[in-house]
């Protein structure tokens, strides 16, 4: 048994062109996964194949196919109750991790329950984009940093097998890795590496792409609106932090008009707080930003 076990969860659907290259570099860490957790959500392509293939060519890899398609969320909340280490890192299908990312991770975990690190972006083709998830981030100990976008995404994860038993049931609506990353960081046990480890592929069906905050005004509403929702019933909360995001969501996303005075002279003076990934602003772009923010969540 490994000095520090960590399982790896993998979700696949429909990943054929990709899942190779990601499955290589897993494979080939440096501080190798005991294991290797598969839940593939019922594909219709040749990712079940490719799948068996290495299946029978390396032992550590546990295959898990659904009969039905459960969804982003359920088939990661499935994947991640199946696996045993003592540490668990999340990956995606079509991403390609660094050699040292693993050790990394768990070299600086330290007593934090979960840790992440940076990304940057590929495309279908594996040619880098020059561009970084998080280009200008300032991490902060404060739960109120993730209130407003989410800057942990679940394939720079890993965690403890501690976090795991505080998770579930996973909420249906949302985003798994953002409900994952509220609770660590709520209880202060949340770390980050400032170093890339993940080539993220972005293309037209990756997540990423999908669930924008920026671009869309109904999926950014839709989306924000089901994360505060989800943090402010959260079992564990202080009555006082539970009225805080319960005000937020009111005053964002459930009045006709959300530019309150208070409201936006807090975002405003906080603006590094509540928007821990944005590129610094001076204060006539900072005000156009949150202009545009608070419009973007009105109805």
């Amino acid at each position: 048994m490994l000095k520090s076990p960590v399982s790896v969860a993998l979700c696949t659907y429909n990943g054929e062109t990709f899942i190779t290259k990601q499955l290589d570099s897993i494979l080939n860490q440096t501080h190798s996964p005991f294991e290797i957790i598969i839940v593939d959500d019922h594909s219709t392509d040749r990712t079940r194949d490719i799948l068996t293939d290495y299946h029978e060519r390396y032992p550590n890899i546990k295959l898990f196919f659904n009969d039905s398609n459960l969804g982003y969320n359920r088939n990661f909340e499935k994947a991640i109750s199946l696996t045993t280490g003592e540490f668990i890192c999340i990956a995606d299908q079509d991403d390609i991790w660094y050699p040292e990312k693993i050790k990394a991770l768990l070299e600086n975990i330290g007593e934090n329950w979960l840790i992440f690190s940076n990304s940057e972006m590929i495309d279908i083709n594996d040619e880098l984009t020059g561009e970084q998830l998080l280009p200008h981030f300032h991490f902060q100990h404060d739960y109120k940093t993730i209130l407003f976008e989410n800057f942990v995404t679940g394939h720079a994860c890993l965690f403890r097998r501690e976090l795991k038993e505080k998770i579930f049931p996973i909420p249906e609506r949302g985003f798994y890795d953002w409900w994952i990353s509220f609770i660590a960081l709520y209880h202060h046990k949340l770390g980050y590496l400032d170093q890339v480890l993940t080539k993220y592929r972005v293309h037209a069906d990756s997540v990423i792409q999908k669930t924008s905050l920026s671009n869309n005004k109904e999926v950014a509403k839709k989306n924000l609106t089901k994360q505060l929702e989800l943090f402010s019933g959260y079992t564990n909360l202080e009555n006082a932090d539970r009225d805080f995001i319960t005000r937020l969501r009111t005053n964002l996303v459930e009045k006709k008009n959300p530019l309150l005075k208070s409201l936006y002279f807090n975002l405003l003076r906080d603006k590094k707080l509540f928007f821990p990934s944005k590129k610094p602003k001076n204060i006539f772009s900072s005000l156009v930003f949150l202009y545009k923010y608070l419009k973007m969540h009105q109805r």
